[in-house]
């Protein structure tokens, strides 16, 4: 065997290829997997590991535990075997495709058999998570008709089976032939069914619609939650009132009961009636103070569930919408849309007096980066995808390109990290800070920072401090690869701005824990000094 072996410059494939010596017309190729291939499939290899464990524990859990078979543990439970399901079935084939450079060699059938795969058991994950939230709107709007045991239960296993049986309607289809893959597709990749009209028929179904019934629900869980923290405010209020008035009356009753005895009877006070008369009254205030403490845990605990709700909520979307957001556009737009949005902001803050602010200035710094991406870097990566990643626009432009990309995604980030700096001297010097002139000051000479030091993270291949490799393809245009250059700017353009965004939002959440603390005690010595007051 004659090995001949094609060694591609700062390409991420590397392909050898075998001849035959017997026979040359027959020519095999099989991929080297390089050593971001091996990283990527080792921390692939570890989430598999860790979601096939994690999953396992929450369905033993649940089966093992008496006091964990609750209705909401039914879905979990559901939930967590379809993610057990994509641990065990889904993700090994992912990691082989990695390690083979993206070509499948398992064969036809079973390419469409774990795409297909794949689609269920994501629908019955999401689907799943759906019913969670119908559960939990159930059981807080109907808390006494849903309590009900056997018919939560019922309704729960009802609501399992719906959740399975809509995921493998939607996944269905094109294994019955109803959408079926084009006819001169590469064998060799295994991808999705990217007809069109199943795009929108699986992404409506799979994450669109429950998204929108997830919102719906949570947002109507947190306006009844919302509503009871109202008529649990107005309900105690109005108690103290009238049990302080009541106290107040009857300790006046009592006193004046008790002088007119005395009058009568020629006696004096006696101290030892109106210290027990205090001792009563203080035992009243005591239950009032308990009725109190109760609705303020009542309302902590809502309020908790709220928050949770809506990092539920967050978390779901911000992992999901991305990828079904691009899912659903790749069949239909082969460009790169016209950016609006970056406009429409920088155009707001310019014409609009009332967002002139310093934070404003910050975020238009921001868009104006975004802006420019749009515009120069996002167009020519369309024309790259659309050449099977050859450059035809020569090495001075890719230069320019590359140079540009760093640029542009630089300043976003350090304009970010400048933001952060802003908030943080708006929390904890708001006086000084808030003077216009001085703050408007200081926001230019940091956005003029920003630039600055993007351009010098980009700058130094430009100058010759980093030269590329002498050998390289002129025909792949990508970045510079060199060791001590790649550290340098993912330093400067990415880790240190981060590290110092973490310790600023750190910071400022420590002071406003910190003042909270402080009003929480200043209400408790008010109070205190009001009961005090009462009480004499």
């Amino acid at each position: 065997m004659a090995n001949q072996t094609a060694d591609h410059h700062e390409d991420i494939y590397q392909w050898n290829h075998t001849a035959s010596a017997d026979e040359g017309d027959t020519e095999t190729e099989y991929y080297l997997p390089n050593w971001t291939d091996l990283i990527l499939a080792g921390l692939f290899t570890m989430l598999i590991i860790v979601t096939i464990v994690g999953n396992t524990l929450v369905i033993a859990a649940v089966i093992t535990t008496r006091r964990l078979r609750s209705v909401t543990n039914c879905f979990v439970s559901s939930l967590a075997a379809a993610d057990l399901l994509v641990g065990l079935a889904v993700m090994p084939p992912a990691v082989l495709l990695q390690l083979t450079g993206g070509t499948w060699e398992l064969g036809e059938m079973l390419c469409d058999f774990w795409v297909s795969l794949d689609i269920l058991l994501c629908t019955a994950s999401i689907l799943s998570l759906c019913a969670i939230s119908i559960d939990r709107y159930l059981a807080v709007t109907q808390p006494l008709i849903y309590s009900r045991r056997r018919r939560s239960k019922r309704l729960a296993g009802l609501m399992i089976v719906a959740v399975w049986v809509m995921a493998g309607a939607i996944t269905s289809p094109p294994l019955l032939g109803c959408f079926p893959r084009a006819t001169n597709r590469d064998i060799k990749k295994c991808s999705y069914n990217m007809d069109s009209s199943y795009v929108i028929f699986s992404a409506m179904g799979s994450f669109f619609l429950p998204m929108l019934v997830m919102l719906y629900v949570y947002g109507r869980i947190s306006c009844v939650i919302a509503s009871r923290h109202r008529n649990l405010e107005k309900t105690n209020e109005g108690e103290n009132v009238r049990s302080r008035r009541k106290i107040t009356i009857e300790r006046g009753r009592s006193i004046k009961a008790q002088r007119t005895d005395y009058a009568e009877s020629g006696m004096t006070c006696d101290r030892p009636s109106e210290d027990t008369e205090l001792t009563n009254m203080c035992k009243k205030l005591g239950t009032i103070r308990g009725n109190q403490q109760s609705c303020i845990n009542r309302v902590a605990r809502e309020t908790k569930t709220a928050g949770t709700l809506a990092v539920v909520v967050g978390g779901f979307v911000a992992c999901w919408l991305p990828f079904f957001i691009l899912y659903l556009v790749t069949p239909f737009v082969p460009v790169q849309p016209p950016d609006v949005g970056n406009t429409l902001v920088i155009a707001a803050v310019i014409t609009t007096r009332r967002l002139r602010s310093v934070t404003n200035c910050f975020v238009s710094s921001l868009a104006a980066a975004d802006l420019l991406v749009g515009l120069a870097v996002m167009p020519p990566a369309v024309l790259l995808q659309l050449t099977g990643g050859t450059w035809e626009l020569g090495e001075m432009l890719c230069d320019f390109w590359v140079s540009l990309d760093i640029l542009l995604c630089t300043a976003s980030i350090l304009s970010l990290c400048a933001i952060s700096i802003d908030r943080y001297l708006a929390v904890t010097q708001p006086l000084i800070y808030s003077r216009r002139r001085r703050s408007k000051r200081l926001a230019g000479l940091m956005i003029v920072a920003v630039w600055v030091m993007a351009g010098a993270i980009t700058s130094p291949p430009l100058l010759g401090c980093f030269p590329r490799a002498t050998n390289r393809d002129i025909k792949k245009c990508s970045y510079n690869m060199d060791s001590s250059y790649v550290i340098f700017s993912a330093m400067g353009s990415f880790f240190l701005p981060m590290l110092v965004m973490l310790y600023v939002y750190g910071r400022i959440s420590c002071v406003i824990a910190s003042r909270h603390r402080n009003l929480e005690k200043t209400n408790e010595g008010e109070n205190v000094r009001s009961r005090r007051k009462i009480t004499t």
